[in-house]
């Protein structure tokens, strides 16, 4: 229902005027309208304004019908202020007054002589911004806390700055928090409000049911809301004595939830009579929240740190340089012998940079070398070994096993690397090959003379003999005993005591035959086409042999006396990559031809028991003997022989090292 107010003569005027739209306007408006004077009477209100005038004059909407007169209404002494302040300077003022329960902003407006004074209800307004104020101050706090929980001060020291924050926040006069010990008792570890006895024990009684027992059973049983708040209205607690001594009448408390079982409990009181909203209850669960996920969290990190500490002590007893680097080369972690030992830095110093900045010890080219196989391992994520020299700290050069291996992590994978000081053991390796060199040497050495004994002995023995064919027998088994002291020679005098250059053998054991069967250089010559090749001694021994046979057969029986004539030697390694990826041995074909008369038309020496023939078509069992050992010989080297007869003689003979 809505109604004007007028003065007796405006009401008979007004009356008449139904149509006026400005009048039906004011009179339905839902926002209180006054016109008033500039002394601060009412000529007209609306019915909205019933509210206002109620609460300036006492009257009831009944009697504002019955006893309205202009002289009556009038404003208060602060709104007529504002009205003349209004008229005087022809200028909108506002202001806001509580009226009916209610909060209304007014706006004063100059219109003839009068005020027109428009009333709106904010009070819904204002209790929202009342709320957005109380989450934004709770927000801050949250903020606040949260920084706290990242920052590095103790636990005690965030409950103190919790307490204070969840009080201030909340505008209660006691906040504090009671930790479960494990006999199911309560601690009080923080309080704000009042002077409490921290690290107090609290007996936790059923029978009594505080509000923080209340919390935990509601919690622990599922039943009522955030707090047990159930239980609370239900009356089923009454707190301890200094909540009732000092007066405390309303509160609420939530649990501080952690992964196994709940830290303690935080609870606020007041002295106030005060309705907590959910809002209030879910800050105070952000609170716990924030408190509980901190505990995890430090539980985690001291946990991770022990981790940690266990494994730096564990690298620091390693008595070997231990380290780990990102992907970019960055040292992560090392122990101390490294540091100190290898780079003659502290391990602190060592963190956080690469190589490049620590130590110029390492060449740029080996450097880079490092690098390429750290790359390479970082790729292919597999493990490594080689050896490598390093400039230790103390300037000294030392052999070092490096081991190294990718490792995954969060941003990429890594390289760990442990480094083993193998000097002495290399020197130790060095020193036992040199003496095991020097004992080789002294073995061929001994070996060489007593085989010049032997062809001594073998030497005098046939000057016992008339007979040429016997004394011929023991000139060439001594030129086969000095063929093999030859070789025992190269091998002591080489720098490898394990293998011979033949080329050089060759070269001797030719000239030692020619002066061996008193041939002058004039009458042959000799031709060697060989290339520089290193035979083990199991291969140089029996070729060194088959070599003394072709050519002592050939100055015995190719060349007549007073014929000049050529010999060739030739020795040929097979192409690497005829051979290579076939997991066969290296092989070689030696050639040796002589332009003599030339091997008769017959089946070669050696192949029955015949005595077979010589060169020069004459029956001679030596020449057969010395056939059958260049067979035998040849088969020993894993290789074969061919035989050509087409203007002299020549053999072709392919065999492999055999060691």
């Amino acid at each position: 229902m809505c109604f004007t107010i007028h003065s007796t003569a405006d009401m008979h005027r007004d009356s008449n005027n139904d149509n006026n739209w400005m009048e039906r306007f004011i009179s339905e408006s839902h926002n209180p309208i006054l016109r008033v004077r500039n002394n601060g009477k009412i000529i007209s209100a609306n019915r909205a304004s019933t509210p206002l005038l109620e609460e300036w004059r006492g009257f009831s909407e009944g009697k504002l019908h019955e006893n309205f007169n202009e002289n009556f209404y009038e404003l208060p002494v602060n709104v007529t202020k504002i009205v003349q302040k209004v008229a005087f300077e022809s200028r909108p003022n506002t202001l806001e007054i509580e009226a009916g329960g209610r909060l209304y902003s007014l706006a004063f407006t100059p219109l003839a002589e009068t005020v027109v004074i428009s009333a709106s209800d904010i009070t819904a307004l204002r209790r929202t911004e009342t709320k957005l104020k109380i989450w934004e101050k709770q927000n801050e706090a949250l903020f606040r806390l949260g920084e706290l929980t990242l920052s590095p001060i103790s636990l005690q020291s965030l409950l103190d700055e919790s307490v204070l924050l969840v009080a201030s926040t909340l505008g209660v006069e006691y906040c504090k928090i009671l930790k479960i010990l494990p006999d199911g008792d309560f601690l009080l570890q923080a309080g704000a409000g009042r002077k409490v006895a921290f690290g107090k024990k609290i007996p936790m009684h059923r029978e009594t049911y505080s509000r923080a027992c209340c919390t935990l059973y509601s919690v622990k049983f599922g039943g009522g809301g955030p707090g047990g708040t159930e239980a609370i209205a239900k009356g089923l607690f009454f707190g301890p004595d200094f909540v009732r001594k000092s007066g405390f009448v309303s509160g609420i408390s939530v649990t501080i939830k952690c992964e196994k079982k709940p830290y303690g409990v935080i609870t606020v009181h007041s002295r106030e009579k005060k309705e907590f909203t959910k809002e209030d209850v879910y800050f105070l669960n952000s609170i716990a929240a924030l408190i509980s996920e901190t505990i995890e969290r430090r539980k985690g990190e001291k946990a991770l740190l022990d981790k940690v500490n266990f494994l730096e002590t564990l690298l620091n007893a390693i008595p070997t340089p231990v380290f780990y680097k990102d992907s970019k080369g960055i040292y992560q972690g090392c122990n101390e012998l490294f540091a100190e030992q290898i780079l003659g830095y502290p391990r602190e110093e060592v963190l956080g940079h690469p190589l490049e900045q620590l130590s110029e010890v390492v060449h740029k080219d080996l450097g880079e070398i490092y690098r390429q196989m750290d790359r390479k391992l970082l790729k292919e994520g597999r493990t490594l070994f080689y050896e490598s020299k390093v400039m230790c700290a103390d300037g000294l050069r030392r052999d070092f096993m490096f081991s190294k291996a990718a490792y995954g992590e969060v941003s990429g994978r890594g390289l760990v690397g442990v480094m083993q000081d193998i000097t002495e053991r290399k020197a130790a390796e060095e020193a036992l090959a040199k003496n095991e060199e020097i004992r080789k040497r002294e073995i061929h050495h001994r070996i060489k003379n007593n085989l010049q004994v032997v062809s001594s002995l073998l030497s005098l023995q046939s000057e016992k003999f008339e007979d040429e064919k016997v004394v011929a027998a023991f000139r060439e088994s001594e030129q086969r005993v000095i063929s093999m002291a030859l070789i025992h020679e190269e091998l002591y005098r080489s720098e490898d005591a394990e293998s011979i250059d033949f080329s050089a053998y060759l070269k001797k054991l030719a000239a030692d035959l020619l002066r061996s069967y008193k041939v002058g250089y004039e009458e042959i010559r000799l031709l060697l086409d060989v290339e520089d090749i290193s035979l083990g001694i199991d291969t140089a021994v029996p070729l060194g042999i088959i070599v003394n046979e072709l050519f002592s057969n050939s100055l015995k029986y190719a060349f007549p006396e007073g014929v000049n004539g050529e010999i060739y030697v030739g020795l040929r390694k097979r192409k690497a990559e005829e051979y290579e990826n076939t997991g066969e041995k290296e092989s070689f074909t030696l050639t040796f031809s002589d332009n003599g008369i030339g091997l008769p038309e017959k089946p070669d020496p050696g192949e029955n028991g015949d005595k077979g023939e010589g060169e020069n078509g004459e029956g001679d069992g030596e020449g057969s003997l010395g056939l059958k050992l260049i067979n035998a010989l040849v088969v020993q080297l894993e290789g074969c022989i061919e035989i050509e007869r087409d203007g002299g003689t020549k053999y072709i003979i392919r065999f492999k090292d055999v060691g």
